[in-house]
């Protein structure tokens, strides 16, 4: 079933820029932490991947509803009716709701051709599975890397079980799902991976004499692998993209942080999150103010009148059955003057009620107004059908 499209837009307009704010924060901490130890960066990550995905959701999802008042009844219009295309909103809807559940079947499919792998067909070490976690060695990696290199990825890719690295991985995927289209998200996603082999080189090179050791395991491992890193679902030793950087970092002496600095990072996310949550309060406030609805000749208020109108058509089984009547709508003009909410408070015939809708949709008001400004206000609006 397709979400509403009021939801779809507001998701996706909190996400325009929520999204991008939530990576600043992680990479601004990412840096400032970068001697800390690996366990930190990818906490903030992991939550800024969080905070990303769901804040969007809650706020698209807070929506109030403005208060309505009695409607204003505007003249009976006498016309012959026309449909036309659906709101533009719709098309939204509908393109998310695909594009929804497109990344959800490829991500059903990657999971499906990732229990296919084994050490023949795997080209780097790698490790998958949520119950019973599975850790492959290519064979050729077996055959061809030196000892140290072999010992370097067992260790690397056992403290990606101990850590369930797999298993939280699969839960970024699912939670950034409604954001997934977002391209900075892919991004932040790549960030987090990058993180969590970064923390597992750091405590897998304890297992060794001195990070040393293990960094010329890895060296050891590049001579032998080649290309990019392995499936983006499973918990892989080796992405030569980062191989550096990887480097770099376990040659830098790291700090457990203390205590205040630890609450000042998780006061810094918290003050983040919390302002972006008052921004959109303040605008979703302001929106629900600027959609009240006010009864026409109470407090002010002026009539709207009517600018232009589109005169539609007959359908041609209402015409073949020799319909007649009227349709009565109950509906919103904003101050854009433009028609919108429809209800059919009088039906005439499922065609005929349609096709008044998608013609007032065309008319063009002179807003009502309040205190000389533009306001919202429900009317009713009678269109009559009959056969010449």
């Amino acid at each position: 079933m397709m979400m509403s499209d009021a939801f779809v837009v507001r998701l996706l307009v909190n996400a325009a820029w929520q999204v991008p704010l939530w990576a600043l924060l992680a990479y601004v901490l990412d840096v400032l932490l970068r001697r800390w130890s690996g366990h930190w960066r990818v906490a903030v990550w992991r939550g800024s991947l969080v905070g990303a995905a769901m804040m969007p959701v809650a706020v698209a999802l807070w929506n109030p509803t403005p208060q309505v008042t009695a409607g204003f009844v505007l003249p009976v219009q006498t016309v012959v009716v026309a449909a036309t295309s659906r709101e533009w909103t719709f098309s939204v809807a509908w393109a998310y709701s695909a594009v929804l559940a497109f990344l959800f079947a490829r991500l059903l499919w990657r999971l499906r051709r990732l229990r296919d792998l084994n050490p023949e067909t795997a080209s780097v070490p790698l490790t998958f599975g949520v119950r019973a976690p599975v850790v492959v060695i290519p064979e050729r990696f077996a055959r061809e890397a030196t000892a140290l290199a072999r010992e370097a990825a067992l260790a690397h890719e056992t403290v990606h079980v101990e850590q369930r690295d797999y298993l939280y991985l699969l839960l970024m995927e699912l939670v950034t799902l409604p954001v997934a289209m977002h391209p900075v998200v892919a991004w932040m996603k790549w960030r987090y991976r990058n993180a969590v082999e970064m923390r597992c080189d750091e405590l897998a090179a304890v297992r060794f004499a001195d990070p040393t050791t293990y960094a010329q395991g890895l060296l050891d491992a590049a001579r032998v692998l080649s290309g990019g890193a392995g499936p983006a679902l499973a918990a892989g030793f080796w992405d030569q993209d980062t191989l550096e950087e990887r480097m770099t970092n376990l040659m830098e002496a790291k700090t457990m942080p203390g205590v205040g600095k630890r609450l000042l990072a998780g006061v810094a996310m918290l003050a983040v999150g919390f302002g972006m949550v008052a921004v959109s309060a303040r605008y979703a406030t302001a929106a629900q103010a600027d959609g009240k609805v006010y009864k026409v000749g109470k407090d002010g208020v002026s009539a709207p009148k009517v600018l232009q109108k589109v005169e539609p058509k007959y359908s041609e089984s209402a015409k073949d059955a020799k319909v007649e009547g009227s349709v009565t709508l109950k509906l919103e003009i904003t101050p854009e003057g433009r028609a919108e909410k429809f209800q059919v408070a009088k039906s005439l015939e499922p065609t005929l009620d349609q096709a008044a809708i998608e013609a007032v949709k065309q008319w063009k008001f002179q807003p009502a107004q309040k205190a000389g400004k533009p306001v919202r206000v429900s009317a009713t609006i009678e269109v009559q059908f009959r056969l010449l």
